[in-house]
């Protein structure tokens, strides 16, 4: 049997077509470095495809010199077929060949268990704030390595 998905590296169209995306999937991806152009300058991800629609993703939410930091998101009709680890995999070797650490903050158990399943370990925990007009919310972290 194969699968209808396909695993693509973000060029340009998809790049575009995630920054336009209004919802929660898409919100911390392309739009960090302002527009798609900028995002294909400085950063990169892969794409898990259902015909042309974006399943599955994963970016770099930040880029420096050293390293990345990973993003992944996944639709929810679409959770539980191995694309997040697809498209991370993807992500993780593209990130090894050009010498860049691939780091992995886990903010929630599914996360942590794909971070495990791909070979993190953790190694400590952090606490994180938000602030906003409104308040302060503090999440705790846990990086993986």
């Amino acid at each position: 049997m194969t699968s209808p998905f396909g695993v693509q590296k973000m060029d340009l169209r998809l790049a575009r077509q995630l920054s336009t995306e209004q919802s929660t999937f898409s919100t911390d991806h392309v739009r960090h470095f302002g527009f798609p152009e900028r995002f294909l300058q400085l950063g990169f991800g892969f794409c898990a495809l259902e015909v042309q629609e974006i399943v599955s993703v994963a970016t770099t939410c930040a880029v420096c010199n050293r390293g990345i930091e990973i993003q992944i998101s996944t639709r929810e009709p679409c959770r539980g077929r191995g694309l997040a680890a697809a498209v991370a995999v993807n992500l993780v070797v593209y990130s090894l060949e050009y010498n860049l650490d691939p780091n992995w903050d886990a903010a929630n158990e599914k996360s942590v268990g794909l971070a495990r399943k791909l070979g993190y370990t953790p190694r400590a925990t952090y606490s994180m704030f938000f602030y906003s007009n409104e308040s302060t919310l503090c999440l705790e972290g846990l990086p993986y390595e």
